[in-house]
């Protein structure tokens, strides 16, 4: 166990050092989800679009970008490049030590960080559509969403550990690796509620 907590300190550390690349990722997010409520305030003119009213959507894109911050585990980023490389034998195959695990806890480490400068764009967000934010005051709720989170970050891990792991027989996984954040990206309510898409296809999307 000790060695996997070396692993995360060192990881926490590394993300903390180079904060600037996580900056502007977050200020990335700013940009396209600001572009995404102001699309949505501006669209129509009844006040419920979905089964939403726009006060209820502008709350779900600044909550969807802070839990975005958590949910999104890409190992297959450096997986590809340490099996295709070979590195991985010296970091990990000749070692008393578990890729999967050292994977997990590498991504704990960089999550752990990347949250906290997630704040930043939200509250940001929070200030310029503080007339359309609803504070959620729910404990259920609350909780839920939290469970939810972590579930979904270890699902999403597995997913890209998976993927990850096509490196030892393809020499390439960039194309595989965009179908599936595309995928997330359209199907996972990053761009638009799944309660948007028709009845015909809900159930597929699902």
């Amino acid at each position: 166990m000790r060695k996997y907590w070396q692993i995360y300190k060192m990881k926490v550390a590394q993300t903390l050092a180079y904060r600037g690349s996580v900056i502007i990722y977050r200020l990335g997010h700013l940009l396209s989800i600001g572009a995404g409520i102001a699309v949505w305030l501006a669209a129509g003119e009844g006040s419920h679009l979905g089964g939403y009213t726009k006060n209820e959507l502008v709350t779900y894109y600044i909550i969807a970008m802070l839990l975005q911050g958590w949910i999104y585990w890409s190992p297959m980023v450096t997986m590809k490049e340490e099996i295709s490389m070979g590195e991985i034998n010296g970091k990990t195959l000749t070692k008393p030590i578990s890729y999967f695990w050292q994977k997990f806890v590498e991504e704990l480490g960089w999550h752990t960080v990347s949250p906290i400068f997630a704040l930043i764009p939200a509250v940001i967000l929070v200030m310029l559509f503080h007339q359309q934010f609803i504070l959620i005051t729910s404990p259920t709720t609350i909780f839920l969403t939290i469970v939810a989170a972590f579930f979904g970050a270890f699902v999403q891990f597995g997913l890209s550990y998976c993927i990850g792991l096509i490196a030892f027989w393809f020499t390439e996984i960039a194309q595989i690796s965009s179908i599936m954040w595309m995928g997330l990206f359209i199907f996972g309510g990053q761009v638009i509620p799944v309660s948007f898409f028709p009845d015909s296809i809900r159930g597929v999307v699902n």
